[in-house]
């Protein structure tokens, strides 16, 4: 389990830090990377996942430069296992000395081709659709909601890619893979670094052209949501939005919604328990 800083402060907590052409946006302790974070090298090149010491350090995600994907584990900054697509789209399992950083596509030491990945049909249940509301200094307890309307909402059936970063708190490192498509996005981060509105993170996703928004939940949920999006002139929401509500006997929306995954989003009718 990756520890994450349980404070906020100028060296600790959530951060967006860019200089130039990059970009971290993630967890830091004492000023240094630590926890999950996503980096953007000017060069385009990412990574998204866990970080310990200011190095890549455990689950994580790297884009090449070329779009290519590397999914696995790593350890002091360095790949020792993943999978990714060869040129010819066939899925590799790898495995690496941890000698090389992933950027110098070190030569593996073990080399296998999976079988092609069967995406199996699942439904989730368990999902709130995000109303739209005036925004308020305060907002009222449940069941009491201030003036709102779902005419945002619409179905629609498109296939799955992650926001990029999860949390999509800045523009999107990956717009142009968004157009057309739903976007799944964490909520997120958690207390005590500071709030992402749902505002930012599905305008970010709209302005990339996203057909629809999911927004993820990654633990447990424990209290009534009631989620909105405030309705606001400068930020206007078009698109279809909904949150996934993981319950103890619920399976975890982040673990379902998988890229390239077709999904549809279906309302029901108002009113309809």
């Amino acid at each position: 389990m990756m520890m994450i800083s349980q404070k906020q402060d100028d060296l600790n907590g959530y951060h967006v830090v860019q200089q130039d052409k990059f970009m971290y946006c993630g967890f830091i302790q004492d000023g240094i990377p630590n926890g999950f974070g996503s980096i953007l090298w000017p060069d385009g090149s990412e990574y998204h996942g866990e970080m310990k010491g200011g190095r890549m350090h455990g689950e994580g995600l790297y884009v090449f430069q070329d779009r290519r994907q590397f999914r696995g584990k790593f350890e002091g900054g360095n790949p020792v296992s993943g999978r990714m697509r060869d040129e010819a789209g066939a899925l590799l399992g790898l495995t690496f000395d941890g000698a090389q950083p992933i950027w110098e596509e070190p030569t593996p030491v073990q080399r296998d081709e999976l079988p092609a990945r069967v995406l199996p049909e699942f439904r989730l249940d368990t999902c709130a659709s995000i109303l739209l509301s005036h925004a308020q200094e305060q907002l009222p307890p449940p069941p009491q909601l201030t003036p709102h309307h779902y005419r945002h909402m619409r179905d629609v059936s498109a296939r799955v890619v992650w926001a990029r970063p999860s949390y999509a708190d800045v523009p999107l490192w990956n717009a142009a893979e968004v157009r057309g498509k739903i976007v799944a996005v964490l909520r997120g981060p958690k207390p005590p670094a500071r709030a992402v509105p749902y505002n930012i993170k599905v305008l970010h996703a709209q302005q990339a052209g996203a057909a629809g928004v999911v927004l993820v939940d990654p633990e447990i949920t424990t209290e009534p949501l009631i989620a909105r999006v405030h309705d606001e002139p400068a930020v206007k929401i078009v698109i279809p939005v909904c949150a996934t509500v993981n319950t103890p006997n619920k399976p975890r929306g982040s673990s379902l919604l998988v890229n390239d995954a077709m999904v549809s989003m279906v309302f029901a009718p108002l009113g309809l328990k």
